[in-house]
């Protein structure tokens, strides 16, 4: 996927935010989010994950400051809809890491919010988090040599993915000692 085939008032969006001059990955910033959004499409995902994907770092992560502070959520809300900028607020709050907790659980799920505490996750949450975390590490992986933050922790979560997720993390990671069986 490119640039052209996205629908021009999000890339405006995220161009008069400045993501196509932020540095990520070798990259720019609107690339990795341009290249986030194709994973998922290749995946089938739902249109608000679509969306999420191509706007998941508007409000920072626990790695990237953001391009748009968390007060102005009505604004990407209108453009994006509720529930794809609800995922895109639950990327910001979530330290990633927590995640791997939920490997295994079949309800209860959680994780610890960047401001601390805990974050209560449904599983559509929790299987949300792990697409988008899937496509974001996915995206980047090569151009950083192979090496991305939490990488065990995603792959004790690659069931909840969708299964071209779950292939290309398998492929991806197959020589770590992590992902060897016992």
């Amino acid at each position: 996927m490119d640039k052209r085939e996205i629908e021009g008032e999000r890339l405006r969006f995220l161009e008069d935010a400045g993501a196509g001059s932020v540095p990520h990955s070798r990259r720019t910033l609107l690339d990795h989010l341009v290249g986030v959004r194709g994973l998922l499409d290749a995946w089938r995902s739902r249109p608000a994950l679509l969306d999420a994907g191509l706007f998941h770092s508007t409000y920072g992560t626990e790695f990237f400051s953001g391009l748009v502070p968390a007060q102005e959520r009505d604004g990407l809300r209108a453009l994006i809809g509720d529930e794809a900028e609800r995922i895109v607020q639950l990327w910001s709050m979530v330290l990633r890491r927590t995640l791997a907790a939920n490997a295994g659980r079949e309800d209860s799920f959680e994780a610890e919010a960047r401001a601390g505490g805990a974050l209560p996750l449904s599983r559509q949450d929790l299987c949300d988090l792990v697409t988008l975390w899937s496509a974001d590490t996915l995206e980047q992986v090569d151009r950083l040599g192979g090496r991305t933050r939490y990488q065990p922790e995603l792959y004790a979560l690659r069931s909840l993915a969708p299964k071209p997720a779950r292939v290309a993390l398998e492929r991806v990671f197959a020589d770590r000692p992590f992902a060897k069986s016992p």
